[in-house]
């Protein structure tokens, strides 16, 4: 099967320069970087901040020319792609940030929201079919009754439904690879089961696949199929998350298991 997106030997510098500009030196954000998903594939790319994850995704989704090794997008080179198909990647890789109160224009309505994608790619003969789109995709995403919500405003929408609306303006454009960075880091612990759920609905019912970006370790074991482990530009390990998070076998895998567990490995719960 032919990889969706797949990184080889990947690498990205950046120049270092002092307070005048001068240049220092170069910093080394990626080195080596492997990293492989199919279609219908749900992978975690875990790390904490300065781990290289920004970086790696940005090379990924075309933003980032690499220093090094190779980006490649359903088999071809993405640092080769023409302007047209730069235009059909980005229709066909859709990001879901952090925050969805920042990712949400405050003055446009959900339907405007949602829609706009559409409009750009040209998707849809006139406002009554991508308003059908519109209003599809947010049932989709449990935003009923859809209509009911088509004209408000994200001030108007709790935190849980603000990810939703992004949600669905990015399923309205029927992508092959969502890339959710910390999905659901804002929300609160009693909706975040309900959006990871979403996830895997995209999978099961849509085919979709999803990288996420993320450092809750609990998020990426019950969602994703296998999981990879960022420490200081470099992929430590990666596996299924069974055998990464309950087996780590590198030091650093073991500091996040254990900081999120609370307790050693190996330690029982009763302990």
């Amino acid at each position: 099967m032919r990889s969706l997106i797949e990184l080889k030997d990947l690498g990205v510098d950046f120049v270092d320069r002092g307070a005048l500009g001068r240049q220092r030196g170069k910093v080394t954000a990626v080195d080596g970087v492997s990293l492989a998903m199919g279609p219908g594939e749900i992978v975690a790319l875990v790390g904490a901040s300065g781990s290289g994850k920004t970086t790696t995704v940005r090379v990924a989704l075309g933003l980032q020319e690499p220093t090094r090794g190779v980006a490649r997008f359903r088999g071809n080179d993405i640092a080769s792609f023409k302007p047209s198909e730069r235009w059909e990647m980005r229709r066909r890789v859709q990001m879901i940030f952090q925050d969805p109160t920042e990712a949400l224009n405050p003055r446009m309505t959900v339907e405007q929201i949602v829609a706009e994608g559409l409009v750009i790619h040209r998707i849809g003969h006139d406002r009554p079919s991508r308003r059908a789109a519109v209003v599809e995709a947010l049932g989709f995403v449990g935003l009923l009754p859809a209509e009911d919500f088509l004209g408000r405003h994200p001030h108007m929408l709790s935190g849980g439904q603000r990810q939703r609306v992004a949600i669905a303006a990015a399923l309205a454009l029927s992508p092959d690879l969502l890339v959710a960075d910390e999905p659901v880091s804002m929300l609160d612990p009693s909706i975040r089961a309900d959006i990871l759920n979403l996830f895997a609905k995209l999978r099961t019912e849509r085919g979709m696949s999803t990288l996420m970006v993320t450092h809750d370790l609990p998020s990426a074991y019950h969602l994703a199929d296998r999981i990879y482990v960022m420490n200081r530009g470099r992929i430590v390990e990666e596996g299924s998350p069974r055998d990464v998070l309950r087996a780590p076998r590198d030091p650093y895998t073991r500091t996040l298991v254990e900081a999120a567990s609370g307790r050693p490995i190996g330690v029982p719960d009763h302990a």
